[in-house]
């Protein structure tokens, strides 16, 4: 069974087996062909505590189990005022597992979060991993991974010194596709994490990819203030992009989940262009978009804060004052000491 959605030159392709495994068969601007058979598609990502990875991993979240293990329950497509919702219930080893695919009218753009509910089993289940998105064939298929000059571009981040994006190809990462017919998987990858509730202290919560063969570009962002990562590597001869919240692994992140409790990865957005720039100009248009309406945004106020570039933070009263009248003159409504 394939279950296909065309919209905003999106192309969403998911592929149900006779043995009810669910793989994330193409999403993007194109029609790119998969192998229908590869298990490394699956759609979501799961480890707990207690399974072994079937997979020679390495760092990378591949081969997950009990993700591994879930099969196709159902789904459901229906409209909201987004645009067109697509809903996927897998279930396997006690779990229902729901991957909640989100698109928008008019934008290239999907946004993607995984819900997990402990639903049949009397015992607590301990989740040490859950994407939020994985795409497993980005770029030209199998031809993709054979190649490093495809180009990675990371939003370095500093104090004085935000969103510093840098453009880099996988060979320069580090990334180096050592295939043959005996070896077919890498254990490099390119990875990017951050722990504590900084989300944006050293990297944006976000990356992008552009396929070296022309198929344009992929932009993410993790929208979370917390703890999130992303990861680029390789399976089965396979280029893949994987992003989710807190793991184990990067973060010390563990969530105990015990009978008919529930949890929810953080959400993503992930949008696709012919280039980097229009990926960005989409993310905006799509922040813009879900931006929830205030009073703030239908009549703006003026603030005045004392600190950057005037007091930086060293305030006395007989400084503040004249400032505060300053202020009130020139229309500020709020004045702030920081």
């Amino acid at each position: 069974m394939q279950i296909s959605i065309h919209e905003n030159g999106l192309q969403l392709d998911i592929l149900v087996t006779p043995e009810g495994d669910v793989r994330l068969w193409n999403c993007g601007l194109s029609e790119t062909p998969m192998r229908e058979d590869s298990r490394w598609m699956r759609l979501l990502a799961l480890q707990a505590s207690g399974y072994n990875q079937d997979d020679n991993c390495g760092s990378k979240h591949t081969g997950t189990q009990p993700g591994s293990l879930l099969r196709y329950a159902g789904h459901t497509v229906s409209r909201n005022v987004w645009g067109t919702k697509l809903e996927v219930r897998q279930q396997g080893s006690g779990l229902t597992a729901v991957s909640h695919l989100q698109l928008y009218d008019g934008l290239a753009v999907l946004k993607s979060w995984t819900e997990l509910v402990n639903a049949e089993t009397a015992e607590t289940l301990t989740v040490e991993y859950l994407s939020s998105f994985v795409l497993t064939g980005i770029g030209h298929g199998e031809r993709a991974a054979k190649r490093a000059d495809h180009t990675v571009h990371i939003p370095h981040s500093t104090w004085y010194g935000e969103a510093q994006w840098q453009t880099r190809t996988l060979k320069e990462y580090g990334y180096a596709p050592y295939f043959s017919e005996d070896n077919r998987f890498s254990m490099k990858r390119v990875a990017l994490s951050s722990t504590g509730t900084w989300p944006a202290g050293e990297h944006l919560p976000m990356g992008a990819f552009t396929d070296a063969e022309g198929s344009g570009t992929m932009t993410w962002q993790i929208e979370t203030a917390g703890s999130w990562n992303w990861e680029i590597s390789d399976s089965e001869g396979l280029l893949y992009v994987a992003l989710s919240g807190p793991s184990l692994q990067e973060n010390g992140f563990a969530k105990p989940l015990g009978p008919s409790e529930r949890f929810v990865s953080v959400p993503c957005a992930v949008a696709w262009g012919e280039d980097f720039g229009q990926t960005i100009q989409t993310l905006t248009r799509y922040r813009r978009r879900i931006r929830r309406p205030n009073e703030d945004n239908a009549h703006p106020s003026v603030i005045f804060n004392d600190y950057m570039n005037c007091l930086w933070g060293d305030p006395t009263t007989e400084k503040e004052i004249p400032l505060i009248e300053a202020a009130a003159n020139a229309g500020c409504k709020y004045y702030c000491v920081d």
